[in-house]
């Protein structure tokens, strides 16, 4: 492997580098002159110029608009992520009114129920002694037609005695 400091071969040849260069060079002549390139390679610099900034305010006025809508998109999107949570707070204050709703028709039944079942009990009771006062009822009013034949009788006998 060539040595990379010095110019020698593997061998110890000083000479190799510079050797190979000359015989690159003789043996692929260049088609093109140095002084040529740089000469037909030159342009107007004023025209490119022209170009450069037509292009650069085309280029800026992009960047503008972009920029711009951009800033619109984001202002849009605040607006509706201020929508989107005001409608949040609304359906958690509604979830809300609807649980607290439900509790309450819960305790509600509960009452209810349990102030049905008194109430039933008090109007089976009230039938009951409505019931046993008709029994006695008819009982003394029994009694009071007993009462009235046995008198009859004794009335009836009484006249027939007479």
């Amino acid at each position: 492997m060539p040595d990379q400091q010095s110019s020698q071969d593997p061998a110890g040849n000083t000479d190799y580098q510079s050797s190979s260069v000359s015989q690159t060079a003789q043996s692929n002549p260049s088609p093109i002159q140095q002084g040529t390139v740089r000469n037909d390679g030159k342009c107007d610099s004023s025209q490119d110029q022209r170009g450069t900034n037509q292009l650069y305010k085309d280029v800026h006025w992009l960047q503008h608009a972009a920029f711009w809508s951009q800033i619109g998109l984001a202002v849009i999107g605040l607006a509706a992520l201020g929508i989107y949570w005001g409608q949040l707070q609304q359906m958690i204050a509604a979830t809300q009114a609807s649980a607290n709703a439900v509790d309450l028709a819960r305790e509600t039944l509960e009452t209810n129920s349990s102030q049905f079942d008194r109430a039933m009990q008090r109007t089976i009771d009230q039938t009951i002694s409505q019931y046993e006062a008709t029994k006695a009822s008819i009982k003394s009013a029994e009694a009071a037609k007993n009462a009235a034949d046995t008198r009859r009788i004794f009335f009836t006998t009484l006249d027939r005695l007479s």
